[in-house]
């Protein structure tokens, strides 16, 4: 859309507990646990262009990983 290539993508996911305004917005219960991830999106030049950042709590959270030998 914009013209720009994302060349490489860094994800930490983090796991954490959740503190009262995000347990509110969640509508889950104060320090109960929950996982953040975090997502840097790198040009080709290795420049950062995106950094996002949400906090799941930890039984609406699903990672899936797909390898494919090429």
């Amino acid at each position: 859309m914009y013209g720009i290539r994302i060349a490489r993508i860094e994800q930490n996911i983090q796991a954490i507990r959740l503190g009262a305004r995000q347990a509110r917005l969640l509508k889950a219960d104060v320090g109960s646990p929950a996982l953040r991830a975090t997502r840097r999106y790198y040009r080709e030049d290795d420049t950062l262009i995106e950094l996002s950042s949400a906090v799941h709590p930890g039984d609406r959270f699903t990672y899936v990983t797909s390898l494919v030998r090429e």
